[in-house]
């Protein structure tokens, strides 16, 4: 793990726990994983902002910090279930 991803999950960890006694977005925390590289921890939050219905949701099919989880079939269904299209071909 780099030194930038490095931090990048320290703090992910340090929301979440956080996020244990008071309210912190849901995407802030997945935002945070998906650059630290940790992309089941991502989908996990992500999962979490579809159950709490966040807006910032709506910027999954365009968001470059997704890249790296468009193929996998979570992150699709996720696409299909809030309405955003989904490349059929992946």
């Amino acid at each position: 793990m780099t030194n930038i991803r490095g931090r990048f999950s320290k703090s992910a960890d340090k929301l979440a726990a956080r996020a244990k006694l008071n309210y912190v977005p849901a995407m802030d925390i997945a935002y945070l994983y998906g650059h630290a590289g940790e992309k089941e921890r991502a989908l996990e939050w992500l999962e979490r902002c579809f159950e709490e219905r966040e807006l910032d949701m709506v910027s999954l099919g365009v968001n470059s910090i997704w890249d790296s989880l468009r193929n996998n079939p979570r992150f699709q269904d996720l696409l299909r279930r809030i309405g955003l299209p989904v490349d059929e071909k992946k």
